[in-house]
């Protein structure tokens, strides 16, 4: 039997014997307390039975009553303060019992909850506890040299220091909460032990009298940094402790795996002699592999007290073996062995039970080694939590998640029940599909440009400026990025105002402070790189999806007249399908205020906030594997979804709510929702994912514009950080902007300011296509000109076409190399990516602007004229763009022939009676040799004669 299973069999058999014992010794101690307690508690209820005449169920009730309000001492225990400390208890798994949920929603968001939060935890204990294992290590080291004695740290010394400091801390602990909750200090040391091993068995449990949740704010502060911190400690104790043996297993099925690897290649022999045990087992740098050496990094930590010991011991095995062959084999061998080869033939990673360092010559001698091992060197925390290489994202996880997330958000939550009631449920269909076609033109207006162009990062900054040139593209991506800053200013707010009620807060002040922190913590989340954000989003997006399930559920089986709910009802749908404009007095439902008369323009522009993050995904270009693929299928992927579910949020609202409880209250659709906390959390996550995507793209663009150079005092924003070329400085400009916005705090004014460079945007980017579009026939017509067959031309070989049949596929040659544009492909939406059809949405995002607000609309075209001058002075030689049209051009092409735009030459031509003939030999530039004998010859040379007569 192998050793690995005679040590699992020698551990289970330990751990019963260990609870048998343990099982008897409790046995022995509190069996007999346990029944002196039983008949005390039965003499006392006899005692009250007959005292105050009370039945057995009266005894019951009271019991029960007094039970139910143990917690209540506390304070509120579902407040703000009260659920942070029962939310810590979940994910820390202490679980004192101190309060449960008691409604099924809080149950079932529980359990999702310790899903996610508890290896969320057990992770970033184990991280935290890493660091501080490395850092003594350090201090011992510089202690021990400073003393005098060889700077030499192993898992011994390091156990001693974390359970010396977790002593500490639990000693420390029990003082303060002997004080804090009239405990005796053994009460309180056994309170710290069971809280920081997570028995957490409840009978001792702080901040549980004299309302101290609320109260006592100093005590809550206090009794969680104890919690997080010393659990922080004791994990790094039981790393070194308990990962130690945990490991074991895995250690003895690598070595077997090795000791078989080198028998196949004939290495089990060191010196001309072969091992006669298991316990000789020797590594490939010829290193007995012992536990000391080979463990997990996860307890070993691979810091530098451990090349100390293996230098040590490489030191004492050579001076061992100094006479003999063999002697000499090995002491040479271990001469000429670095610490470093040694170190990453025998350290093993606990996550993928692989060795770490590649175990022959052939690796150690690599022409790459050196950068293997400096990856291998990083911490495995930044390993797994870092990005170290590149990493690129699909159609699902990149373009439609980040468009979700931009494009379902808080209108549908907070207003789509005002537009239904406003409008009525036939305009608000209507509205939809004006809104998703405006949109949609927009889409396959950047569809087209992407499938026709080279797409680079910069997203929509570089879609404009690849065609319109550096000048345009950089006054609209200025523009974009500015809307994003504001839109994103606006979003943090929401979510802080929503944050601020929980704490029962209509303070500004704190509304503000909220918001610039979430500002800052969602910046840094994007700092850690796209691979972190776009998890996120996927968290985030699933969390959507629950919100929006909640609401379906809620439309089947809720119904709530005393808030203006009803089952669904095609009568209520007929009742609500006619429109609404005129003031409403919500008073006489409870809500006051006076809604004032509204118009179907009015009601539009706040249904198409809904649209405004519709290119999102082609912000993440640089991050996709295949852009002109994801791109396409993920945009329209994600306005599908989007626009169907606004179409049931608009059927479901219009058929089960009151035509008064639709328009005033903003929380309408909450009440429909089965549970309506999942809908809840759904509003509060729409809010963060607008954030994290527009902190996920815009820093994309503005790093795009300064990688151009096209405006000097942005060239630092070109800096990127890791593998991805993170815009981490472009993410903090972002973020500073958008903190500016939320102190100014005027939210109706800033909605505006954010909605209207968006639509100045997407104006831009169907004019670039329709620019593109127009741009490839005119050079399609030259070309076509210019092909014509001239005097003394040479017989045309298609060699590259036959190499690289896309050519043929994608445009001429000639096309491609005067315009980098190629032709339409050929796809089932491929018929909506219209030059005409783009011209008029160009035409209706300019209409909107001027509609919305005819003075902040000059103020913004403004703004766009002076930054394209001034990057036209401060930049003159930037790219003209690939456009060669301009909006005479396109009249042209619409309304004259194709004769009448063709450029032709029509100089004097000199013509033949009867053309020269001539003969082509073909000759092979490249050597025909053996080592190329399997090659195609394609390079070729022509040597043309000719005979006159």
């Amino acid at each position: 039997m192998k050793r690995q299973n005679i040590r699992t069999l020698s551990l289970i058999v330990c751990t019963f014997t260990y609870l048998l014992v343990g099982a008897a010794v409790f046995d022995a101690l509190e069996s007999d307390n346990e029944l002196q307690q039983r008949a005390l508690v039965q003499r006392v209820k006899e005692m009250l039975m007959a005292k105050y005449n009370m039945t057995s169920a009266d005894y019951d009730v009271l019991e029960a009553t007094i039970v139910k309000s143990i917690p209540h001492k506390a304070g509120y225990q579902w407040k703000f303060s009260g659920a942070f400390y029962f939310a810590t208890t979940v994910i820390t798994t202490i679980g004192y019992g101190h309060s449960t949920p008691l409604t099924t929603g809080g149950k079932l968001f529980c359990m999702f909850y310790a899903l996610a939060g508890i290896p969320l935890g057990l992770v970033m204990f184990q991280s935290i506890g890493e660091r501080m294992n490395t850092f003594a290590a350090g201090v011992l080291r510089f202690a021990r040299k400073a003393s005098g004695r060889a700077p030499v740290v192993n898992h011994i010394d390091l156990i001693f220091v974390a359970f010396g400091l977790g002593t500490f801390l639990m000693a420390f602990g029990a003082l303060a909460f002997s004080k804090y909750e009239n405990w005796t200090y053994f009460d309180s040391l056994y309170y710290c032990f069971t809280t920081l091993t997570t028995i957490g068995f409840g009978d001792f449990v702080a901040l549980q009298k004299g309302g101290a949740l609320q109260n006592r704010p100093d005590y809550v502060v206090f009794s969680l940094v104890f919690i997080l911190f010393g659990l922080t400690v004791i994990s790094a104790a039981m790393n070194l402790l308990v990962l130690r043996f945990l490991t074991m297993n895995t250690e003895d099925e690598r070595r077997d795996e090795q000791q078989a690897k080198l028998a196949a290649r004939g290495l089990v022999r060191v010196g001309g002699r072969r091992r006669d045990s298991d316990d000789d087992v020797t590594s490939p740098v010829g290193l007995p592999l012992s536990d000391n050496v080979s463990v997990c990094s996860c307890s070993c930590y691979r810091v530098p007290y451990l090349e100390e010991e293996v230098r040590q011991r490489q030191n004492r095995t050579s001076a061992v073996n100094t006479t003999g062959e063999d002697a000499n084999v090995r002491h040479t061998h271990y001469a000429t062995t670095s610490i470093g080869q040694i170190m990453e033939a025998t350290v093993y990673c606990l996550s993928s039970c692989k060795p770490l360092g590649k175990q022959n010559n052939e690796y150690m001698n690599s022409l790459y080694a050196h950068e293997t091992r400096e990856q291998e060197n990083i911490p495995w925390w930044q390993r797994n939590f870092l990005l170290n290489q590149p990493v690129l994202f699909g159609t699902w996880d990149g373009v439609f998640t980040t468009v979700m997330v931009n494009i379902f958000g808080i209108i549908v939550f907070l207003r789509m029940g005002w537009i239904v009631g406003t409008a009525g449920v036939a305009n608000a269909i209507l509205l939809l599909v004006i809104c998703t076609a405006l949109a949609l033109i927009t889409v396959f207006s950047a569809i087209g440009i992407v499938e026709r162009c080279q797409i680079q990062s910069g997203g929509i900054y570089f879609l404009v400026s690849h065609v319109l040139g550096g000048r345009v593209g950089g006054a609209v991506g200025l523009m974009y990025a500015l809307g994003q800053a504001v839109a994103t200013g606006l979003v943090a707010v929401g979510f802080a105002e929503s944050v601020a009620h929980l704490f029962d807060s209509e303070s500004r002040v704190l509304t503000k402070v909220i918001a610039i922190a979430t500002l800052i913590v969602l910046t840094g989340i994007n700092t850690a790189g796209v691979s972190w954000v776009v998890r996120l989003q996927l968290l985030l997006l699933a969390f959507l999806a629950l919100a929006v399930l909640d609401f379906l559920f809620g439309a089947l089986f809720t119904s709530d007249p005393m808030h203006g709910i009803s089952r669904f009802s095609y009568a209520r749908l007929r009742e609500n399908a006619d429109p609404m404009y005129s003031t409403v007095n919500c008073t006489p439902i409870g809500f006051d205020r006076i809604i004032p008369d509204q118009s179907f323009f009015t009601v539009f522009g706040v249904f198409f906030a809904n649209f405004l993050g519709i290119l999102a995904g082609v912000n993440m270009s640089g991050d996709l594997k295949d852009p002109h693929k994801s791109i396409p299928l993920g945009e329209l992927s994600a306005v599908a979804v989007s626009s169907s579910v606004c179409f049931l949020f608009i059927m479901i609202l219009g058929a089960t709510g009151d035509r008064l409880s639709l328009i005033c209250d903003s929380l309408i659709s909450e009440k429909v929702a089965l549970t309506g906390f999942l809908f809840m959390i759904g509003l509060y996550i729409c809010s963060l994912s607008s954030t994290i995507g527009a902190l996920l793209g815009t820093p994309r663009v503005l790093q795009g514009i300064a990688a151009e150079g096209i405006i000097p005092i942005l060239n630092p924003l070109a800096q990127g950080s890791g593998p991805n070329k993170n815009p981490v400085l472009a993410g903090i400009v972002l973020m500073a902007v958008a903190s500016v916005f939320v102190l100014l705090g005027d939210l109706n004014q800033l909605a505006i300011l954010s909605t209207m460079p968006f639509l100045i945007t997407y104006a831009f980017v169907n004019y670039a296509y329709v620019s593109l579009a127009m741009s490839y026939d005119l050079l399609t017509i030259t070309h076509a000109a210019e092909d014509s067959a001239k005097y003394g031309s040479m017989q045309k070989i298609g060699d590259l076409d036959e190499l690289f049949p896309e050519r043929q596929h994608q445009g001429s040659a000639a096309s491609i190399e005067a315009g980098g544009i190629v032709g339409q492909p050929a796809t089932w939406y491929s018929m909506f990516s219209n030059r005409y059809i783009a011209f008029v949405g160009f035409l209706v995002n300019l209409l909107i602007i001027l509609l919305i607000d005819f003075w902040f609309a000059v103020a913004h075209f403004a703004v766009l004229i002076i930054l394209y001058f001034y990057i036209g002075r401060v930049c003159p030689q930037c790219s003209p763009g690939i456009s060669t049209f301009s909006i005479p051009h396109m009249f042209r092409t619409a309304f004259s022939s194709l004769e009448a735009i063709g450029v032709f030459n029509r100089g004097p031509t000199v013509l033949t009676k009867e053309g020269p003939s001539k003969d082509v030999l073909t000759e092979q530039l490249n050597e025909s040799n053996p080592d190329y004998q399997d090659r195609k010859q394609y390079h070729h040379a022509e040597n043309v004669t000719q005979e006159f007569d």
